[in-house]
C-alpha cells in the first residue's frame, strides 16, 4: 500500500517537491458516503463547492474488478460527486458525496499552510468477511 500511495503522489504534478499530508478513506458504503448533494443548499451550500486546497484519487469499482475499476477519475479538487451507490452506472461526479467534504474543510481551516491529499478507496454492498479478507474467496478489495 505505501509504495502505491508513493506513485500515486509521485505521479501528480500538482503535488511536486511538496509534503503532502495524505489521509486514507477505505471501505464500505460508509467511507463513500450517501449524502446526496442536492441536499447541500441554504447553511450547507458552502460544502457544495470545490475545494481546490484539497487533492482527491478516488477509487471504486463498481465493475469488481480493482485492477481496472470502473471509477477511476485520478486526481481531482475535492469536490461533491466522488461516490458512488450501488447499482450507479454514470460518469464521474455523481449526485453523491462522503465524508470527505465537511473532513476537508475542517483540515482546510486547521492547517491553512499544509498539502492535503485523501486517497478514497471504497465500495459499498461488500462483505467484509469474503472481500476486504486478503485470504478470503473474493479478496479483490485488498
Amino acid at each position: 500500500l505505501a509504495s502505491f500511495i508513493l506513485v500515486l503522489v509521485s505521479n501528480c504534478a500538482v503535488f511536486a517537491s511538496k509534503t503532502i499530508d495524505v489521509y486514507i478513506i477505505a471501505g464500505q458504503s460508509n467511507a463513500d458516503g450517501r449524502g446526496l448533494v442536492s441536499d447541500l443548499t441554504g447553511p450547507l451550500s458552502d460544502y457544495a463547492s470545490i475545494q481546490p486546497a484539497i487533492r482527491l484519487y478516488y477509487v471504486n469499482p463498481t465493475n469488481g474488478d480493482p485492477f481496472n475499476p470502473a471509477h477511476r477519475p485520478g486526481w481531482v479538487d475535492l469536490a461533491p460527486g466522488y461516490s458512488v451507490a450501488p447499482g450507479f452506472s454514470g460518469a464521474l461526479p455523481s449526485d453523491r458525496f462522503g465524508f470527505e467534504i465537511s473532513l476537508g474543510k475542517s483540515l482546510a481551516a486547521l492547517y491553512p499552510n499544509r498539502h492535503i491529499a485523501f486517497i478514497k478507496v471504497s465500495r459499498g454492498g461488500t462483505n467484509l468477511a469474503n472481500d476486504w479478507d486478503p485470504a478470503g474467496d473474493s479478496n479483490y478489495m485488498w
